[in-house]
């Protein structure tokens, strides 16, 4: 890849500046190696079309328990982009339902991010809470729905997300890629999914 070939060029020139201070080449070589050029989004994951996401979070408009859940978990990737882990450790206290807001604690001690609580993702997530989350002491919000009550894990939200992909014939993104397409956010038909 062209940050594989760049990398490798800031070794060597590295490497060549070193040589220079020694006396062991000229100092035009560190300055002639060049990289190729790397574009801002370039390593963004890529995720599944809109029409994909429309038809996962459709197919999950369902009266079972697992489909209730999974949407308004779903629905924290898609809409906030949020990750596997940030949707894992959302807790109980982290949504404000006087200001409809959603306080992310950002992960590697960056702080705490507030989001808007758009109404599609609070009915979701009340949904989920009223009807279908086990009573438990756990802060957590989204739990396992058989005992042993514990939170979901992000390698379970892979797994339960990747199954609902695949049940309707879309292939899921590897471990680590998001749900969220970067062209969503500018799409008509993203903005109408939120109003």
């Amino acid at each position: 890849s062209r940050v594989s070939i760049n990398n490798m060029a800031t070794a060597l020139r590295a490497f060549f500046r070193y040589a220079r201070t020694k006396g062991w080449c000229a100092s035009s070589i560190a300055e002639a190696i060049k990289g190729p050029p790397i574009y801002t989004q370039e390593g963004l994951p890529s995720g599944p079309s809109w029409d994909d996401v429309r038809r996962l979070l459709t197919s999950m408009e369902t009266n079972r328990p697992c489909d209730i859940r999974d949407r308004a978990m779903v629905m924290l990737f898609v809409i906030y982009g949020f990750r596997a882990t940030e949707v894992a450790k959302l807790r109980l206290e982290d949504i404000d339902w006087e200001h409809d807001q959603i306080i992310m604690s950002r992960l590697k001690g960056r702080g705490s991010q507030v989001y808007p609580l758009l109404p599609t993702v609070g009915h979701a997530i009340v949904r989920y809470l009223r009807e279908v989350r086990p009573q438990s002491s756990r802060r957590e919000v989204f739990l396992t729905l058989a005992a042993p009550l514990r939170p979901i894990s992000r390698a379970g939200l892979y797994s339960l997300t990747s199954r609902a992909m695949l049940k309707i014939g879309i292939h899921p993104p590897h471990r680590g890629a998001t749900l969220v397409a970067p062209r969503l956010c500018s799409s008509p038909c993203f903005r109408r999914f939120l109003s």
